[in-house]
């Protein structure tokens, strides 16, 4: 007798657990149906912001890009000046040498 009534009262329990979890379920799907255009403005908010700050970060590595392009441009120009100076102080030393060999 006991074990029938523990079975029918467990049975009870499982059938309202059931019932509140689509119950649940249910309230969410109303909840979401109700309010679609306001949670869709707010995900759309929400997205709209995420894409700024992606669009930001591009933007902002595209201008240290093109900085580096130019800092390097300029080191190339200022490494030639230094090549050409060093190479004319080897030739002027070249040319005393050959000067002193001819002597």
């Amino acid at each position: 007798m006991k074990q029938e009534v523990t079975r029918v009262l467990a049975d009870g329990a499982a059938a309202s657990a059931v019932s509140l979890g689509a119950a649940t379920k249910l309230g969410w799907f109303e909840f979401i149906n109700t309010n679609a255009p306001a949670l869709g403005f707010l995900a759309s908010c929400i997205f709209g912001i995420i894409a700024t700050v992606f669009y930001l970060m591009t933007y902002s590595k595209a201008t240290q890009a093109d900085q580096n392009k130019k800092d390097l441009q300029a080191h190339i120009k200022e490494t030639e000046v230094s090549f050409n100076h060093v190479n004319s102080g080897i030739d002027e030393i070249l040319s005393k040498l050959t000067e002193k060999n001819d002597k």
